[in-house]
């Protein structure tokens, strides 16, 4: 592929992710701190700036957008606000499942208004009002439900995580099955039938996305012990290795897509941009362990910012294009 095709794809994603910014802001954002008042609810700082932009950017630029170059159209109205809010119930629904200590049964029967919303309280009142929103937007795919619990079975099993002997295979394969479960939700609230080959792309796009989650949340999930495939890595150069190789299933399966040439090399020109966020962070942790030693379980007490990956220097703009030119050639 050709290199200057990058910085136009990384100038495209600006456009989208400003677009969404300014609509969460002036349609999301009211009608959520609505919801939040009459559940007398406060959301922290934190806990806002991933509702209001992390989540948002990431469901619609980098996913639900993405998919909808299968079909060679843009996101309709109705699709932004479903899958914006379905981002943001996303959230609630795993804080309920992993700080609240909820059952899936009783979760999925609170989605279901099958709960005296009487009884309920700060943040399960707060997603049932949101619920209601997210009903209002128009048709839900007939699999929403079913994929939806299947989405919250692994978040709840992912719990495991805890357990200090927890294999680099087994570690792996949870955040495969969490990031692939969840990117297909997405999918779901599109007003689009996926073939079971488009699924797959679906599934692996979630796949490299919660990897990359995991590779830039390290310092994080070192402190509070949570085990994933990069703590668990022997060194960043098996970290890198697995990574790579499920870049490679990816492109693979677009390029099997019954799709013209130009749309194949356009969703693999998109699809790079959450893979090349996790080789530059690999690269900065590979002179971590030049400098310091050890594998990356061991870094719990190293210095924060050598494991923070800061994206807004310039180097990294670089380097972004250089490791997305890498991913779609692979």
């Amino acid at each position: 592929m050709n290199v200057i095709h990058f910085p136009l794809v990384g100038i495209n994603y600006g456009v989208r992710m400003l677009k969404q910014y300014r609509y969460v802001q002036n349609i999301v954002k009211p009608l959520i701190l609505d919801c939040c008042n009459e559940a007398s609810f406060t959301l922290s700082k934190q806990h806002a700036r991933e509702l209001f932009r992390t989540y948002p950017i990431y469901t619609v630029c980098c996913n639900a957008e993405n998919y909808l170059i299968l079909r060679n159209r843009s996101i309709k109205p109705n699709e932004r606000k479903r899958i914006t809010l379905g981002g943001i119930m996303a959230s609630l629904s795993d804080e309920l499942l992993d700080e609240d200590g909820w059952s899936i049964d009783h979760l999925i029967q609170l989605l279901n208004d099958e709960s005296s919303f009487d009884n309920l309280q700060g943040r399960s009142k707060l997603l049932v009002l949101i619920n209601e929103a997210f009903k209002n937007t128009g048709y839900i795919n007939e699999g929403y439900l079913d994929q939806l619990q299947k989405a919250f079975y692994v978040q709840a099993t992912s719990s495991i995580q805890f357990n200090t002997d927890i294999s680099f295979a087994d570690a792996a394969r949870i955040t495969k099955d969490k990031g692939g479960q969840a990117n297909l939700l997405i999918a779901y609230l599109l007003d689009e039938q996926f073939s079971e080959e488009e699924k797959a792309f679906v599934y692996q796009t979630g796949v490299l996305g919660q990897l990359m989650d995991d590779i830039y949340d390290i310092y994080e999930d070192l402190q509070q012990n949570i085990h994933t495939a990069i703590t668990k890595a022997s060194s960043i150069e098996e970290m890198e290795f697995f990574f790579t190789e499920e870049c490679k299933i990816m492109n693979s399966i677009v390029r099997e897509l019954p799709l013209k040439k130009s749309l194949q090399k356009k969703l693999i020109r998109y699809s790079t941009f959450i893979p090349a966020c996790a080789f530059i962070a690999l690269e900065q942790f590979k002179n971590v362990e030049k400098k310091y030693g050890g594998s990356p379980a061991s870094w719990k007490n190293l210095p924060r910012k050598s494991l923070i990956v800061d994206m807004e220097k310039i180097s990294n703009d670089i380097k972004m294009i250089k490791y997305c030119n890498y991913c779609a050639k692979l």
